[in-house]
């Protein structure tokens, strides 16, 4: 063989890759087996792990007792208004008491 023919077939032979490794590394999928560290698991196995049970227990009692905690805060927040409310319609009474009413009493009179 010539040295030209002998290059071509290095070339060849160099360039030439498994359909795998032509691919960018973006594209290949990774593969991890169920309960690795990063891998989701199926809804099956997730419900079935007590440890999974137990830790949705612990989330949904703390969002309860925090929003237990908000309408708490409401509540307070809502009869402090209703009292300042009272009494500025006291106020607003003795004020009319006092001076008339604001409706047209002393035009009409």
């Amino acid at each position: 063989m010539s040295q030209i023919a002998n290059r071509r077939v290095l070339l060849n032979l160099s360039t030439r890759a498994t359909p795998s490794l032509k691919r960018p590394f973006s594209v290949l999928a990774r593969r991890m087996a169920e309960g690795d560290i990063g891998a989701v698991r199926s809804g099956g196995s997730a419900y079935s792990d007590s440890f999974n049970r137990r830790e949705k227990a612990a989330e949904d009692m703390y969002i309860r007792e925090k929003e237990k905690m908000t309408i708490a805060l409401l509540k307070e927040r809502i009869a402090l208004q209703e009292a300042q409310l009272a009494k500025d319609r006291a106020s607003l009474g003795a004020m009319e008491d006092q001076y008339g009413r604001a409706t047209g009493e002393e035009r009409s009179g």
